[in-house]
């Protein structure tokens, strides 16, 4: 067991399937509160999520710890050095994903990507458990996926930062795509994904993409509460 957790390629296959079938998790609670989750409302389906999210992070912490634990005591020696390079990237992943988001708006009859309009509905029914679900899940989740896990198997800078950014800018779009104009968004996810990832390989410090996502999900999320706030008023 000890030889098959030093493996990387099994470390990236046991992430992937986590992500792809983390939803599993949610039969535990199910199961034992015999709950009908087709009267499920909003806020049931959210928070079965979260312990499917919770229960799958857990794993991912276990399997990257030692790494993790190194990288943590290296982020708190030279924080104010790692999180200044971090943030610079991140600025710039987000000035180039808010110009294709501009850019795509001019000639998309969409207003905002699905994704984006799921975001929405979610924390119109229940903003804490997005806050939670955005600001410390999401970020804790992918980057160990598509940051960590992607970091085993492609070694080098240019494979790893495009693969793991379009990766992770693609599987926010797909499984929400209506028209042929929902593919361009896309371009917008990816480059934040390609910022995040470039902001590993640069510091390599897994807290700093992971803190910096979490950051960039907190300022969208209550920006959305605020705006659905004004939309309700």
């Amino acid at each position: 067991m000890k030889k098959l957790l030093n493996n990387k390629h099994f470390i990236f296959f046991v992430a992937i399937t986590l992500f792809f079938f983390s939803d599993l998790f949610q039969l535990i609670p199910i199961s034992i509160l015999n709950i009908n989750t087709k009267n499920l409302d909003i806020n049931g389906k959210l928070i079965l999520g979260l312990f499917s999210s919770i229960i799958t992070i857990s794993i991912l912490l276990i399997l990257f710890r030692n790494d993790i634990k190194k990288d943590v005591k290296d982020f708190i020696k030279n924080r104010n050095k790692l999180f200044d390079e971090s943030f610079k990237i991140w600025c710039v992943g987000l000035i180039v994903m808010a110009l294709f988001n501009l850019t795509i708006n001019l000639f998309s009859p969409n207003e905002i990507a699905n994704n984006e309009e799921a975001i929405r509905s979610y924390i119109s029914a229940s903003p804490i458990i997005m806050i939670i679900n955005t600001a410390i899940m999401a970020p804790l989740l992918e980057e160990l996926v598509f940051r960590k896990s992607f970091r085993c198997i492609f070694k080098n800078k240019y494979i790893f930062v495009l693969v793991s950014g379009i990766v992770f800018g693609a599987l926010h779009v797909i499984f929400s795509i209506d028209n042929v104009y929902d593919y361009l968004y896309i371009l917008p996810y990816s480059s934040l994904g390609i910022a995040l990832a470039y902001m590993y390989y640069k510091t390599d410090n897994i807290c700093c993409p992971i803190i910096m996502h979490s950051i960039h999900n907190a300022i969208m999320t209550l920006m959305n509460i605020f705006l659905v706030g004004m939309i309700l008023c």
